[in-house]
Formats: structure tokens, C-alpha cells, sequence
């Protein structure tokens, strides 16, 4: 399991971006982050992806302290940032084939765990295609396709929907229902439709503090505007 323990998260420009941060994720489940742009979102998950360090407090993977070890959480994770940049003369195959290796996958998996990858991304039909021809819902699919590669145990999704239309939409969430039955999601999004009736549990951030913490039912009383 993952734990917070009294995270917080100091800036020049924002002080108090995030601030005594205590929260134990479960197992397995889809955990979304919600709240306005500027309350702590990003800032918690490039923490969560080991991307940053916190100013106080502490993170852990079961024992393991993962600020001070991150290659502990690393080999376990999978991530899709915000603003997603991929090697557009590459082919989609070509890319998660890149991605493969970085992740240390035997290469005698490359094949199986990449068309798994594009098929869930519903992008197995344009793997040979160079990226350079994609549309922008295509590309951020293929950045969904190499958060799953490998199956990890803890994937992370900062603001996915971008950029996806109403069918891409509705594949998302389907495909967060399948992997959530055998793995940790955490999503953040300022979209509640993309959570809607859909996250385990819903963690809500206002100015760098947990607001409320809840079934998305339970959340959504805090939100009257919706």
C-alpha cells in the first residue's frame, strides 16, 4: 500500500501548494483527485511519480520509504503526465517498443505486452503508423498505452481526457473499470464527469488541503455547483 504522512509542499511563487497531506491509498480501486486548477493536483501526483520531493513529511510503499528509494515505487509504476511528448517519426509500435526498454521488460515480451497495450488503448489497428499522422486523442492514447505497458501496480493519470472526444471518452472509462480490478489508479482531474459514479473513492483538494475525502456521492454534496 501507499501511505502520505503529513506531506506538504513548499514553492517560492506558492508557498502552501500542498499542505500536511495524510492519506493511505488502497490496494487496488480507482482513487480520483478532484478539484479547481491551482489546488494541489499536479503537485501531488509529480510527487506520487517521484518526479519531485516534498518540503516535510514522508511517502511509503508498504515499508519502504519512497523518497528516500524511488526506484522502489518506480518499477511499479505507470504514468501519464498532463503534457504528454512523444518521438513523432516513430510508429506508435516503435514508441511503446521504446518504452519497453526503459520499463525493463525482457524483450522476449515486447510483442505480447505492446498489442495488449494498443489494443486496450483501442490503437492496434494504427501501431505502424508514424505518430507525426495522429490526432491529438489518438497521441494521448498512445500516452495511456505506455502508462499500462508492463502491467504495473500503481498507474497515474494527470488530466487523460484531454483532448479525447465523446467515443475516446467513454473507452477511457471503460478501460479504467478493467484495470482497476487488479490495480491502483489514481486519476486527477478537474472534470467531474470523468469520475462520475466511476472513482472508489474521491479525494477532494481545495488551496493545497484534503477538503473532503469520500464515495464520489459523498464528494459531490461539497460541490453544489457540480
Amino acid at each position: 500500500m501507499l501511505h502520505l504522512h503529513n506531506i506538504s509542499k513548499h514553492y517560492k511563487n506558492k508557498p502552501n501548494a500542498l499542505r500536511d497531506i495524510s492519506f493511505a491509498f488502497p490496494q487496488t480501486g480507482i482513487v480520483a483527485l478532484l478539484g479547481a486548477n491551482g489546488a494541489g493536483k499536479s503537485t501531488l501526483i509529480r510527487l506520487l511519480a517521484t518526479l519531485d520531493t516534498p518540503s516535510s513529511g514522508e511517502i511509503y510503499m508498504g515499508e519502504h520509504n519512497i523518497i528516500r528509494s524511488p526506484e522502489t515505487l518506480r518499477q511499479h509504476l505507470g504514468y501519464l503526465p498532463q503534457h504528454f511528448a512523444v518521438y513523432e517519426t516513430l510508429s506508435g509500435y516503435e514508441f511503446l517498443r521504446y518504452m519497453a526498454a526503459l520499463k525493463a521488460i525482457h524483450p522476449s515480451r515486447y510483442d505480447e505486452t505492446i498489442k495488449y497495450a494498443l489494443a486496450m488503448a483501442g490503437l492496434q489497428y494504427q501501431a505502424h503508423e508514424r505518430i507525426i499522422t495522429y490526432s491529438g486523442g489518438m497521441k494521448q492514447r498512445l500516452g495511456i498505452a505506455q502508462a499500462i505497458i508492463g502491467n504495473p501496480k500503481i498507474i497515474i493519470f494527470d488530466e487523460p481526457t484531454v483532448g479525447l472526444d465523446l467515443k475516446e471518452h467513454e473507452r477511457f472509462r471503460a478501460l479504467l473499470t478493467t484495470l482497476a480490478s487488479t490495480t491502483l489508479v489514481i486519476l486527477s482531474t478537474h472534470i467531474v464527469s470523468d469520475i462520475d459514479h466511476l472513482a472508489d473513492i474521491c479525494i477532494l483538494l481545495k488551496q493545497g488541503r484534503i477538503n473532503k475525502v469520500g464515495s464520489f456521492e459523498a464528494v459531490m454534496q461539497e460541490i453544489p455547483s457540480r
